[in-house]
């Protein structure tokens, strides 16, 4: 506005003197007034032209201050950014920490983080606002274009900002996912191991308990045995002697009476009624039925003596019979019963406190609380996770509501630029008047010659001054690019050192993770060969259980209830073989995954080499601008030269001065389209930079996730194998409890065996069968 009103003032100056030297022309009697306004002229000029150097040398300094200040805003941001994403990566590794054993933390740092970068990105847009508007205000209407570039490049600062967070939170998000799902997986496996032991402990329970009762069923038997050979014992010690007194006494009895028949009644009451109902007898007279009783009951002793004669020589043959097969006494035998008869109770007594241990109530884990605690906490993060999207909705019609105020800040840039269509027009206007005003002026050349002489002279002296003002800043705006361009190269030679140690770091990591599978490869192995002895052993217990007879069928039962459990323990041990084939896939997959680790490292390696090859480019681009500044020195000598020879003619004077400003005008806008670009190089060159970093973090989450796995699988392997070792104990205790009850079943049916011809001669044995 203050160059359109000092327009409008020369405009009505010129017109007047216009108007006044036309008078003059006409009436030839004023000509002090005309040398007057002739003075005024070129002191409005010289005025104008001191206006212009000094808006010229203003605008420089502003735009060399404002690219200070954008730099150095940059570089704070960066330095700001890579301190938050430091602590970022702090917090989210003690939160690995905490997870691995079992705890998850709700990362409250993190919001924060991410309010304080809203903050930071107001009072960013902020500033950047209120250096535009200084910018614009400073500069006017001359580089109102420029003030818009930096709008524009603030929005896409803005926009970077918004896809940052936006991709900050999505990880989140994954982070918190991956670590609900590992718990879940934990505790469901913890609930399934519990609920296996539990089913375990239960069957144990039932074979402790059956295994207590057929004890207790051999104790009674024992006890039923012992007071049975009681019983028989002092029943025999009744009935032998009552028969060897009956044996001696009945030939003294029928000697003297002779009437024995008649007394008995008891055991030879019905032979007598036979004897007497034969009828031999009814014709014979009392002294021959004597005799013939005498005869009978002679013939009945000496027949009971030798059937008695011949037992007990068949029990003294299968005595010595049975103590050269058992190599043995009774006695022993007795003694080692009596020792299992008081040790039997003990043993029963044993299995009653183990079962009551069992039936106790174990205090069990509170997983649904665990559960219950866990779902509170996602929900808490999902609530926070909204909060954090609404924020971002705000803030993103905040960043709509300022693109709507740059495009009507462009709109006014198009009006202030139709405007200054208006102004040139009205320029062209005036530069005829002064071409009319300079044929009238052809009369008085003598003084205008020497007036313009020393205006010509004060331009060499501007045009000069101009030329080192320009030299300056071109030497200021090379040492600035230069050392912009070594910033960028040593970051990007860290990135690329950085990239080869995560190479190397991963290359170790896979190898450590194939020793590791060869060394569980080599445990299975061993396994499998336990797994075999195990199958023979199993194999040698069938045999001796098919040797012991059908008297043990019970015990077979339990030996085939051993036989699925091994069973079942070589299913696992399969199963386990194909999980250790999946994980041997799975490292497979992770080697694959690391070769296109190492092709993207390649690839970021080339795109570096492409960096390095544009950065190249904007040299060969600056160097060829010096070489447009040594022509334009030239062309400026070249200028000076016509100058010098075009002293005469004012014309081509104008015309050569507004050429030079035009090619002035073209000279600051090819700087600043190197400029753009350069910013452009360097702004491309960062986010691929950052979209690597990205790239390679969740590489790194991948391969941390991927040795959690492992962690998780060699723990379920370590636990499987010591459920292998107790059930492999458990079956031998139980094979050891087998072969004692094997042993007292044998003691008992030899001891049964070596009873039972002595009790087949008693008439209790015979029936109480």
């Amino acid at each position: 506005m203050d160059n359109s009103e000092i327009l409008d003032e020369k405009v009505g100056l010129t017109v007047n003197g216009n108007f006044l030297s036309s008078d003059s022309f006409k009436e030839s009697d004023h000509t002090a007034s005309d040398s007057a306004l002739y003075e005024k002229f070129i002191l409005d000029i010289d005025s104008y032209w001191d206006e212009l150097n000094d808006r010229l040398n203003v605008s420089r300094m502003v735009s060399d201050s404002v690219v200070k200040g954008m730099v150095n805003a940059i570089v704070e941001e960066a330095n700001e950014k890579i301190a938050l994403k430091d602590l970022e990566i702090a917090v989210l590794n003690k939160k690995l920490e905490s997870c691995n054993s079992n705890v998850v933390l709700v990362p409250n740092s993190v919001p924060i983080t991410m309010l304080n970068q809203s903050s930071m990105t107001e009072s960013e847009i902020s500033d950047r606002l209120k250096s535009c508007e200084s910018y614009s205000s400073a500069h006017g209407d001359f580089k109102f274009s420029d003030s818009f570039s930096q709008l524009r490049m603030l929005s896409e600062f803005q926009w970077e900002d918004g896809l940052q967070s936006q991709v900050a939170s999505i990880v989140l998000q994954d982070f918190i996912r991956d670590l609900q799902d590992q718990y879940e997986t934990k505790l469901y496996n913890q609930t399934l191991s519990i609920k296996a032991l539990d089913k375990k402990g239960q069957d144990r329970v039932s074979e402790l308990s059956t295994l207590r009762g057929e004890l207790h069923a051999i104790l009674e038997e024992l006890n039923n045995h012992d007071n049975f050979e009681e019983w028989s014992v002092a029943k025999r010690k009744e009935h032998f002697p009552s028969k060897l007194v009956q044996n001696h006494m009945v030939p003294s009895e029928v000697e003297e009476n002779g009437i024995f028949l008649m007394d008995r009644s008891g055991e030879f009451g019905e032979h007598m009624l036979d004897i007497a109902d034969l009828p031999q007898l009814k014709h014979m007279n009392k002294e021959e039925l004597l005799a013939y009783c005498k005869n009978e009951m002679v013939n009945m002793s000496r027949r009971h003596d030798s059937a008695l004669q011949e037992k007990t020589e068949e029990l003294f043959r299968l005595k010595r019979k049975f103590l050269k097969e058992m190599g043995s006494s009774p006695f022993r035998k007795d003694k080692e019963i009596e020792h299992l008869r008081k040790k039997l109770p003990e043993f029963i007594t044993k299995l009653d406190e183990i079962l009551k241990e069992f039936k106790k109530p174990r205090p069990m884990d509170n997983h649904d609380d665990e559960l219950q605690n866990f779902k509170e906490r996602i929900q808490n993060l999902f609530s926070e996770n909204n909060h954090m999207q609404s924020l971002l909705m705000k803030k993103t019609n905040e960043l709509k509501y300022l693109s709507a105020e740059i495009s009507d800040a462009e709109n006014q840039a198009s009006l202030h630029s139709s405007m200054e269509a208006n102004y040139f027009r009205q320029i062209r206007k005036l530069e005829s008047d002064l071409e009319d005003v300079q044929m009238e002026a052809k009369i008085r050349d003598s003084l205008c010659s020497t007036i313009l002489r020393g205006f010509i002279h004060e331009c060499n002296h501007t045009m000069k001054d101009t030329e080192n003002e320009i030299h300056s800043t071109i030497e200021i705006y090379t040492t600035i690019f230069r050392v912009v361009i070594s910033e960028v190269i040593s970051s990007m030679n860290h990135a690329v050192s950085q990239y080869f140690e995560e190479k190397v770091s991963l290359g170790a990591m896979a190898l450590e993770k194939e020793k590791a599978l060869k060394l569980e490869m080599e445990e299975n192995q061993k396994l499998k060969q336990l797994a075999s002895s195990n199958s023979l052993l199993a194999k040698e217990k069938e045999k001796l259980a098919s040797e012991a007879g059908s008297a043990v069928m019970l015990q077979k039962q339990q030996l085939d209830f051993a036989k699925q459990e091994l069973d079942m323990l070589r299913n696992r041990i399969h199963m386990q073989e194909l999980q250790i084939s999946d994980y041997v896939k799975e490292s497979t997959s992770l080697n694959c995954k690391l070769n296109e680790a190492l092709q993207k490292i390649c690839y970021n390696e080339l795109e570096t080499n492409k960096v390095k090859e544009n950065l190249r480019d904007v040299s060969d681009a600056l160097k060829e601008a010096e070489k447009q500044k040594a022509m334009l020195l030239s062309v400026l000598e070249e200028k000076q030269k016509k100058l010098s020879s075009f002293l005469q003619e004012d014309r081509e004077h104008v015309k050569q001065l507004a050429t030079i400003d035009t090619f002035m005008s073209v000279i600051s806008k090819s700087f600043e389209g190197l400029e753009r670009r350069l910013t452009e190089s360097s702004n491309k060159n960062g986010t691929r930079l950052k979209v690597l970093d990205h790239q390679l973090k969740l590489l790194l989450q991948l391969s941390k996730q991927q040795e959690k796995k492992c962690s998780w699988y060699q723990n379920i392997l370590e636990m499987r194998c010591s459920d292998l070792q107790k059930a492999e104990a458990e079956v031998d205790i139980l094979a050891d409890e087998v072969e004692v009850l094997i042993g007292l079943l044998g003691k008992i049916y030899l001891a049964l065996d070596h009873y039972s011809p002595v009790l087949e001669h008693y008439p209790g044995v015979r029936c109480s069968p």
